[in-house]
């Protein structure tokens, strides 16, 4: 699904439609509208796709009449907790005028927090090429330390006078400011199994509801995220379709067509491999130009590899947000080591300003997240993994494809997060997951790390170590490149 809306004073001939809010109007293109409701003088627009995960048979416009009853945005953040799909919400009453996003923020919210220029937009070049704002020096820096991959720290864009709206924030409008609304309250503390549980229902509920508008089709290598997804679509295998990207079709088959291929052969279930598709350079080069720096030439090509398959009609379910349940930044390591210079490593960026940035996010959220029991290991991983890397993927995707996150729910992370991260490290999630709901899949082994570095780097501190080792020594390797 395209997402391409812009939120300004006035009406904007160059999208498709438009809806009014005093003094505000919303542009956006047709086919990413899911439902508008108003309750006396409040208002509720869904832009993109949303699902109660408590109930798959709720309809869009259901959902949103129920929103529209939010008394504000405190209550709005409430009764959204269990939501998931792609969206984006607008919410009005007479005092409050905000843009609230889904549990990743995958659906971006860039605004100019130029004083009196009030313009927000899913892409940030269409707000830099309205208001003529230039490239920011310190953002083409913070890129430039980075492999093409890794996004920008905060809620930093590629431009001055542009900010985005990351997790566990909405944007307030008229103040042009994002508020943190999570965590303000303790977690309640939650049991593996109850947990566990929870996840099955919510997110079986979730891939019934895609399930009723289309098939979907699903990536499937070696690993555990993909055999996890696919454990919920059990009922679902007459109608699902897997493949496998090809890396390097005239080379030897890895592990991650092999096992596929003996899973798929041993349920019968449809499974193809599809060979990778270059980007030829001028191609690339105009989406350059399109994300402003921005762009992922790998996702990219994935894009294209589906869009000229076979499955180019068909949505596909990403395994993205589930690693944060394993707390992989965080391991089983006091929250004492959750310092600036180790959440620098996680960034993957050599900069000074990156690391500044970095240590600006520490400093306002540790007093928060402390008081109310969540880990800055967790945090970092919500909002920087999940919330700059992910969103940067999907626009990538977006391009070309249509892409589904399953677990992109606020009930599911804050319930996974509530588990002290030495019980997620030593409990086998994904596999209790997968025993209840389609034990086959395990009859054939999950594939992980072997040999004696992963052996070693199990251990929390070794690992914590041997971090620190492979981020100077790549930031050395890169000072030597230039």
């Amino acid at each position: 699904m395209k997402f391409n809306y812009l939120m300004k004073r006035t009406i904007d001939q160059s999208y498709e439609h438009f809806i009014e809010l005093d003094p505000f109007v919303f542009n956006y293109d047709t086919d990413s509208l899911a439902a508008q409701a108003t309750d006396g003088e409040k208002t509720v627009i869904a832009y993109g796709k949303i699902i109660d995960s408590r109930n798959p048979d709720l309809t869009e416009q259901a959902i949103v009449e129920k929103l529209a009853q939010a008394k504000d945005s405190v209550q709005l953040v409430e009764w959204t907790e269990y939501m998931a799909g792609r969206y984006v919400l607008i919410y009005q009453n007479t005092k409050e005028l905000i843009l609230f996003p889904d549990a990743t923020c995958s659906v971006p919210i860039f605004y100019s927090v130029i004083e009196n220029k009030w313009l927000i937009s899913s892409k940030q070049k269409t707000i830099a090429d309205a208001l003529e704002l230039p490239m920011s020096d310190a953002s083409v820096e913070i890129k430039s330390q980075a492999e093409e991959q890794q996004p920008l720290p905060y809620d930093r864009s590629m431009y001055e006078g542009i900010r985005v709206v990351i997790p566990n924030h909405f944007l307030n409008v008229k103040d042009q400011r994002a508020k943190r609304f999570f965590p303000i309250r303790e977690l309640e503390s939650r049991s593996v199994d109850e947990v566990i549980k929870e996840t099955i229902t919510l997110t079986q509920n979730v891939v019934d509801s895609y399930m009723m508008e289309d098939d979907l089709v699903i990536p499937l290598t070696a690993g555990k995220d993909s055999r996890l997804i696919l454990s919920f679509f059990k009922k679902y295998q007459d109608r699902i379709q897997l493949y496998t990207f090809d890396h390097q079709p005239k080379e030897a088959e890895p592990d991650d067509i092999k096992i596929p291929r003996q899973l798929t052969s041993r349920l019968g279930l449809s499974y193809q491999v599809l060979p990778r598709v270059q980007m030829d350079d001028e191609t690339f080069k105009s989406f350059v130009n399109y994300f402003s720096g921005t762009q992922n030439r790998r996702i990219l090509e994935n894009a294209l590899t589906l869009k000229q398959s076979g499955l180019k009609s068909s949505r596909f379910v990403t395994g993205d947000i589930i690693p944060i349940v394993k707390s992989n930044f965080g391991k089983k390591l006091p929250e004492s080591l959750a310092t600036t210079n180790y959440l620098v490593t996680k960034t993957h960026n050599y900069s000074d300003e990156n690391k500044r940035i970095v240590r600006q996010w520490r400093k306002n959220v540790k007093k928060h997240a402390h008081e109310n029991g969540v880990s800055l290991f967790d945090l970092f991983f919500w909002e920087s993994r999940l919330g700059r890397w992910l969103p940067n993927n999907m626009s990538n995707y977006d391009t070309m494809s249509d892409p589904v996150l399953i677990f992109n729910n606020r009930r599911l992370i804050e319930s996974w997060i509530s588990i002290p991260r030495e019980q997620r490290v030593d409990t086998d999630f994904h596999e209790q997951i997968i025993s209840r709901l389609w034990p086959e899949l395990l009859d054939i082994p999950l594939t992980s790390g072997t040999g004696l570095v992963n052996d070693l780097t199990r251990n929390s501190y070794v690992y914590y170590g041997a971090t620190f080792f492979k981020y100077y020594l790549k930031k050395i390797q890169k000072v030597i490149q230039h």
